[in-house]
């Protein structure tokens, strides 16, 4: 799930809705949360091909959810 806004202390608005809405209903897949193009900040390929390789990773049980929103894109 990408967001590109952040509810500070929570993440991503639409990451916890819908992590929240599927476990309420008790749908149980991984659903790691990113936050990308903050501030209108490009979402490139690069980027998006990194979250590819992460949600693959989570699919096939090589990695874990992180608990919080993983940050894409920020300058270090």
């Amino acid at each position: 799930m990408v967001d590109r806004d952040i509810v500070y202390g929570v993440g991503g608005a639409l990451w916890r809705e819908v992590a929240s809405t599927l476990a309420a209903r008790g749908v149980t897949v991984p659903v790691q949360g990113y936050i990308a193009g903050l501030g209108g900040r490009d979402v490139n390929a690069v980027h998006l091909e990194q979250i590819g390789k992460e949600a693959l990773a989570v699919a096939r049980g090589e990695t874990a959810i992180k608990p919080e929103a993983v940050w894409v894109g920020l300058k270090a």
